[in-house]
């Protein structure tokens, strides 16, 4: 049984987030070149889907209870993503675009929110690890697929990429419609309240949001700024959005590696540094080999980040207020992604160019690393004994 829900897991994850969220980076560029939108427009809409991103983080929970079974809420959500991935096929501009990729967000972070825990809550403890790693490792897959196919695919016109997704959407829905667990209940009491928080918190909730921007330029513009503003093409820019999603598949396992043996509070401050020097790095060397470490670092840090913060979340936290702290560090990391999609777009309707946005991009990451050193190691009052 357990298996068979890791695999509608790992589905959820490469609908909502592979497809529905990356998957439209690598497009940007020739929704620009085809005369689809604008290049702010384009961003705009890109920020749009943030937009839904945050929302769902926060009424996600809601929504399950709203329609009382877990289940059906996850089948609602992918659906929900396969139909918005389709009805973007039709070039009707931004205003028709808009809120198919706010319902895109939505339905994604409404996937991330359920999708784990209903698993993971049916699967024996010494199992969680390994079935965990499979569910998330469909973020990355949907990137390495999307890098790969995206630029085959709008060869044959924008409206077909669209529908291939939708089609792929709705396949991947088919395969997970019958595998999530019987047992999984809505959860309880899930009206939105901030939890109480310690001292020792407070610097991982901001170094988490200082996460969420510094994503932003990559998992967003990378591959129009590969392919127009550095005047590469979108072969080359799609082929780095593969190797981001390439690393987005190990991030999660190397993260857990580097935990073990340096303590997650080392790990997650040089983690964020890390970020910060690969995101700066193509601003400061252009070549191929930077590009693609560029591309590779961003994209295993991505998930693996998830993994870093979860764990000094069980360092520093009582084990009955972690769901609530780590629903606040979620939604925290969602306004922060999505307000930063909104100002970077906005920077760049004005500037023009997209390397201010790594710049700031990789301080925010260098901000965040520093604030990540500011929480003690572990907090003995709060935190269970480390297993």
């Amino acid at each position: 049984m357990f298996n068979r829900a890791a695999l509608s897991g790992f589905c959820a994850m490469l609908i909502g987030i592979g497809l529905g969220r990356f998957a439209y980076t690598p497009l940007i560029p020739a929704l620009i070149q085809d005369g689809w939108l604008s290049p702010a427009a384009a961003a705009y809409l890109g920020a749009a889907n943030l937009a839904g991103y945050l929302a769902g983080a926060l009424l996600g929970r809601g929504f399950a209870t709203l329609i009382g079974d877990v289940p059906r809420a996850l089948r609602a959500a992918m659906v929900a993503c396969a139909v918005s991935l389709a009805a973007c096929a039709i070039p009707a501009g931004l205003l028709w675009l808009t809120p198919w990729r706010f319902l895109a967000g939505f339905s994604g972070a409404t996937l991330m929110v359920l999708a784990g825990p209903a698993i993971l809550g049916a699967t024996p403890p010494e199992r969680r690890g390994r079935v965990g790693g499979l569910i998330y490792a469909g973020i990355g897959t949907g990137v390495a697929v999307s890098g790969t196919a995206m630029p085959f695919l709008v060869g044959f016109g924008l409206s077909t990429a669209w529908l291939c997704l939708g089609a792929a959407a709705a396949v991947l829905t088919a395969v997970a419609w019958t595998g999530w667990p019987a047992d999984a209940t809505p959860p309880a009491n899930s009206s939105v309240r901030i939890p109480r928080i310690g001292w020792a918190v407070v610097p991982l909730l901001a170094a988490y949001a200082c996460d969420g921007i510094g994503f932003v330029p990559h998992t967003l513009f990378w591959v129009d700024f590969l392919a127009r503003e550095l005047g590469l093409g979108l072969p080359v820019g799609g082929f780095n959005w593969g190797l981001f999603g390439l690393g987005a598949v190990f991030g999660p396992l190397v993260a857990g590696w580097l935990a073990d043996r340096l303590g997650f509070k080392l790990a997650w401050s040089g983690a964020l540094a890390l970020k910060a020097a690969a995101v700066i790095l193509p601003v400061i060397w252009v070549s191929g080999p930077t590009l693609a470490l560029s591309s590779i670092v961003v994209g295993a840090l991505t998930p693996g980040m998830v993994v870093l913060a979860a764990g000094r979340i069980v360092e520093l936290v009582d084990p009955a207020s972690r769901s609530r702290v780590w629903s606040l560090m979620t939604a925290a990391f969602a306004l922060a992604q999505a307000g930063a999609g909104y100002g970077m777009t906005a920077v760049v309707s004005v500037t023009h160019s997209y390397v201010p946005l790594f710049i700031a991009g990789a301080l925010a990451l260098l901000l965040g690393s520093i604030l990540s050193g500011l929480s003690p190691t572990r907090s003995p009052a709060n935190c269970a004994p480390r297993i």
